[in-house]
């Protein structure tokens, strides 16, 4: 699974093969694209087209290329096995005094034969630059018809035909196999490369796919280094392409995740803040009042305590005072200016005593004022109501006012 996963983010399932060839003085382009699934390669379409434009109205730049160089620019020559099977002798011997540092090569095994190609560097250089200026991958090239070694493998037919050759392999009395390259002899037939049917002027393209599939190498070449970097070009941009929206949006999936957490404990931060200020307030407050409280508790058990001391001295006074002919109903000390009502403060006469009741001699009545008028503690005696009654009895009230 992990070796699938690679595979899809180094290079992906589809893939061109693309084949350039000359024919009567005109420059074709043979594009194939397949699909690679798990159990099968299948072929989405086969276009071939004469001009560049044509070209790139129909490949997606996303798509990495296989490509055949088999133009008039390829020298090709074929060599039996039987001579030699060092590669670069062969293409030593095949082209004499071959400048390796001007040309390219493929040399490659066609059955009993070696197939061996050249071309000149700058013409290859002068194509990737064109499709790399377009933006168009290319992965890997193939000279001439080397491409088809991926292939004859598969293939048992005796003739096969490319968009430029035949290839014909027969018996005869002078050699086993013998192989030919004749471009008079071109037909369209169907193959069947390991059960996928293809049609012969899209074998070569299919082939240079072929290879990637196959994951072998049975070209020799000078130019190694070359396409294992156009291969890795490809490989980092597609990797790029592919894991930077994942990324992204898994980045922003993060960072969304971690706005709403945040913003969930930033909220739940707040509220306990405020709930914390608010109890402060409300600790503040109740402090507050205990102290109030506290403050009115002292007070009043202060005044209860001096009211208790005097009230006890004043009533002493007052009773050793009052003749037989006073009869008391009410003796009120401090009484209240008010009558109680809710969240209302409680209001106090200080300094007062109200006495109520009633008198058979009026003038035992004024003697008894006028003694407690001459009592230390008192400051003024004032008799606020004094009614006749019946049998010779009045009621009375008076007002006692207090030095304290």
């Amino acid at each position: 699974m992990f070796k699938n996963l690679k595979s899809y983010l180094d290079i992906g399932n589809d893939f061109y093969g693309i084949e350039i060839y000359d024919k009567d003085e005109v420059t074709f382009f043979q594009l194939t694209h397949l699909h690679k699934t798990k159990k099968e390669l299948i072929i989405i379409s086969e276009s071939q087209v004469n001009t560049w434009e044509q070209l790139l109205e129909l490949i997606n730049r996303r798509i990495p290329v296989y490509l055949s160089i088999n133009s008039k620019d390829v020298l090709d020559k074929l060599v039996s096995k039987k001579t030699n099977n060092n590669q670069e002798d062969l293409i030593n011997n095949a082209f004499p005094s071959l400048d390796f540092d001007r040309f390219y090569f493929n040399a490659t095994a066609f059955r009993n034969f070696h197939y061996l190609a050249i071309i000149e560097k700058i013409r290859v250089d002068d194509l990737l630059s064109k499709f790399k200026k377009e933006g168009i991958y290319v992965v890997n090239y193939f000279l001439g018809l080397s491409a088809l070694s991926y292939s004859l493998n598969y293939l048992s037919n005796k003739t096969i035909h490319t968009n430029t050759n035949t290839l014909s392999f027969f018996d005869s009395s002078e050699q086993n196999e013998k192989l030919e390259l004749n471009s008079e002899k071109i037909e369209n037939q169907i193959y069947s490369v390991n059960g996928l049917s293809v049609k012969s002027i899209s074998l070569l393209s299919f082939s240079g796919v072929l290879s990637k599939l196959l994951d072998s190498n049975t070209i020799h070449t000078n130019y190694s280094d070359s396409f294992l970097q156009l291969g890795n070009n490809f490989k980092y941009d597609r990797r790029f392409r592919v894991l930077l929206w994942p990324t992204i949006a898994a980045f922003l999936t993060i960072l969304l995740v971690n706005f709403f957490v945040f913003n969930f404990y930033f909220d739940s931060l707040e509220q306990t803040n405020q709930d914390a200020n608010a109890n402060a307030i409300s600790k503040n407050r109740l402090t507050n009042l205990k102290k109030v409280v506290d403050e009115k508790e002292r007070k009043v058990g202060s005044i209860l305590s001096n009211q208790n001391s005097s009230a006890t001295f004043f009533v002493d006074d007052i009773a050793k005072s009052i003749p037989e002919s006073i009869l008391l109903v009410e003796l009120n000390y401090q009484p209240l200016l008010k009558p109680v009502r809710n969240l209302k403060p409680i209001e106090l006469d200080s300094g007062t005593i109200l006495i109520s009741g009633a008198t058979s001699n009026s003038e035992a009545f004024s003697e008894w004022i006028e003694a407690i008028e001459n009592l230390d503690w008192v400051d003024k005696v004032e008799t606020t109501d004094y009614n006749f009654g019946t049998n010779a009895s009045s009621n009375f009230t008076l007002k006692i006012i207090t030095h304290e």
